[in-house]
């Protein structure tokens, strides 16, 4: 919930419009693809119906995700989850950094430990305190 809630807003027909991503875990068109459906089709699901591809989504890492901010790596970035907290996933300039200035570290560059300090801070502020 957690990680829908920051995605999305809980609002499953919650569009991004610089990537396309949609739905209750912003799921890109190619994650969309992926898992047998469109963005488009999410789009138009109910919150309900769509917890099943968010369900989907997750199952391939069942066992990979230790705590909250490795719920949210799975979203935002998977293949940063079991990395070191100094792992780039996105360089100072680069794209990922650019659209994601909230997750960017005081060097520019969005770390895995940038983004598990952004993501703690916002539970933080919604009274989440375990991470």
């Amino acid at each position: 919930m957690a990680v829908m809630a920051f995605e999305s807003g809980l609002n499953h027909k919650a569009v991004n419009k610089q990537s396309g991503a949609t739905g209750l875990i912003q799921f890109m068109p190619s994650t969309a693809k992926s898992l047998g459906t469109s963005t488009q089709a999410l789009q138009e699901m109910s919150n309900v119906q769509q917890l099943d591809y968010v369900y989907k989504y997750f199952l391939p890492y069942k066992g990979k995700i230790q705590n909250l901010a490795h719920a949210y790596l799975t979203v935002f970035y998977p293949v940063a989850v079991g990395k070191p907290d100094s792992y780039v996933i996105g360089a100072k300039g680069s794209k990922i950094a650019s659209q994601n200035p909230a997750l960017r570290s005081p060097e520019g560059e969005v770390t895995v430990l940038s983004v598990k300090n952004m993501f703690t801070a916002w539970l933080q502020k919604k009274g989440i305190t375990t991470i």
